[in-house]
């Protein structure tokens, strides 16, 4: 049976236990000093606040600190860079969204392999986004909003927080897999996208549930569907996409950490089964649906294998819709 991501993103607190317990000696002593987490955006945004408070427990069970890091620039990639060339020995971890594995598609050259040069150590959370439509545009479902596109195609404004974001090719993916085209508007940022949505200057646009439930709530925006597999708890009322007739279809965002290239399996271990512990604090998991996050929790090896599907999924998109930047 086909898992869907929340799914395979789900891991047994237990067993991450007992695989701690039978570590080497030398994971069991590691660390002996501070640990630095990369973070590739600014302060304050989701990113950034689920690294400050998974590194802040991290640092309890550590018995070390662990400081965030952010180096800012280029879509993650200068975090990213500065991980792949760090000593693989457990000391520097960033937190990585799924642009780090689109912006291998994205980006005509990388300092980086994405695939090679970057160790997957476990997720954190995952965040599915819901699909909003401004009310001028005067549809009520996915099924009306598809036929609406297909009907006259490019007609339609969609809004997209930034080249290459994580919203944008979510509806990019959608738009594929259904067999419509919108014309996208580039905004700096996902609270610009939001008003020109208010605005009706777009008229379509993914997002986080956090972010468009206010303007639902208050029938600003109508929501149509969830990109998650299954509905979720926020938007108990909004089916998933592919429960409003795409079948096949799912793209959520996840946060996971990730360590240099050639870091020892006992030391993965080990810091897969301490995260694994921090997902599952009730007030980890409090702060991560603050941020609009699910918790989440995966083996290092489970994580591995989703990482790579995700890399099969978006080549095979970007195959399609070339996007290319320098």
């Amino acid at each position: 049976m086909k898992r869907n991501t929340r799914q395979l993103l789900m891991g047994a607190f237990a067993a991450a236990a007992l695989m701690a317990s039978a570590l080497p000696a030398s994971a069991q002593e590691f660390p002996t000093r501070p640990l630095r987490m990369l973070v590739g955006f600014p302060p304050g945004g989701s990113t950034d606040v689920i690294a400050r408070d998974i590194s802040a427990e991290l640092s309890k069970v550590l018995g070390q600190p662990v400081v965030v890091e952010n180096k800012v620039g280029v879509n993650g990639i200068l975090a990213s860079d500065a991980l792949a060339k760090s000593p693989p020995d457990g000391y520097t971890l960033q937190l990585v969204i799924p642009s780090n594995v689109t912006n291998a598609f994205i980006y005509s050259k990388l300092p980086y392999d994405p695939r090679k040069d970057m160790t997957p150590v476990a997720v954190v959370a995952s965040a599915p986004m819901v699909m909003v439509v401004s009310p001028g545009l005067g549809v009520n479902t996915l099924k009306e909003f598809i036929a609406r596109a297909r009907a006259a195609p490019g007609a339609i404004n969609s809004g997209a927080a930034g080249t290459g974001s994580t919203p944008s090719l979510a509806l990019d993916l959608l738009g594929q897999t259904a067999g419509f085209k919108t014309t996208s508007v580039n905004y700096p940022g996902s609270s610009p996208q939001m008003l020109g949505l208010l605005r009706n200057d777009v008229q379509v646009a993914f997002a986080t549930t956090v972010q468009a439930l206010p303007y639902v709530k208050d029938n600003r925006l109508k929501a149509l569907a969830v990109s998650s597999a299954t509905r979720h708890p926020l938007l108990p009322d909004v089916p998933s996409v592919q429960e409003a007739g795409v079948p096949g279809y799912e793209s959520v965002a996840w946060f996971g950490v990730f360590a240099a290239p050639g870091t020892p399996a006992p030391i993965v271990a080990k810091l897969n089964a301490e995260l694994t512990r921090i997902s599952s604090l009730p007030a980890m998991q409090g702060r991560l649906r603050a941020q609009g996050a699910d918790p989440a929790s995966s083996s290092a090896r489970q994580f591995q294998d989703f990482v790579a599907g995700e890399f099969v999924k978006w080549e095979q998109f970007f195959k399609l819709n070339p996007m290319k930047l320098d």
